[in-house]
């Protein structure tokens, strides 16, 4: 299963009615290759908007485009739940109920493990991660080095799948564990003790 990457970024700067069809026409595309061009064009927006730490305008895109490229909904479930966003999420699992993969198996266990205890939800929100995919903890505790090159294909239930996943996902796993292992009542307080 290969991935979709875009590869026809518009160069020039988007109009703030995200309107990119003048640019396309010049290139005489039209169709079903104008859609991919304004979603294209729209994803790798969201991207940079993302990394600029405009995250919510950055997931309003995303869930605009979600009509034209329902692939995308991978790398919104990671945006929602790195903001915390917990309801949109939900929302995105009832519209994908038969998704299969390492990617939603293990982003519904992190909702599932910040809403539940310990117990029998979350061990079965863990056993049909793995069962997705059995290497994506060894990744996350860090037993598995990360590749030098991410990888450019992946099949579901092998290292490239997790290396993709967690290219997008780690972020709402490291927000999930510090808050879990930070007191929300106090300041955080080094436990280390001071050399001397």
């Amino acid at each position: 299963m290969r991935r979709t990457v875009c590869t026809s970024r518009v160069s020039r700067p988007v109009s703030a009615s995200w309107d990119v069809r003048p640019l396309l026409r010049t290139a005489s595309i039209s169709g079903a290759s104008w859609r991919h061009g304004r979603t294209c064009a729209r994803q790798g927006l969201a991207e940079v908007v993302w990394h600029l730490s405009e995250r919510a305008a950055a997931i309003a895109h995303l869930q605009d485009i979600l009509r034209l490229n329902p692939g995308l909904r991978y790398t919104l479930a990671s945006w929602l739940l790195t903001m915390g966003d917990d309801a949109a999420f939900a929302r995105l699992l009832v519209a994908y109920p038969d998704e299969a993969g390492a990617h939603w198996a293990y982003t519904r266990a992190l909702l599932t493990f910040r809403h539940q205890e310990p117990g029998v939800a979350a061990d079965r929100a863990l056993r049909q991660a793995l069962r997705a995919n059995p290497h994506v903890p060894a990744y996350l505790l860090g037993t598995k080095p990360f590749p030098a090159q991410p990888p450019d294909h992946y099949a579901i239930g092998d290292d490239n799948e997790v290396v993709i996943y967690l290219a997008e996902a780690a972020e709402g796993w490291l927000a999930a564990a510090l808050k879990r292992l930070r007191p929300s009542s106090a300041a955080p307080k080094s436990r280390w003790p001071r050399r001397t």
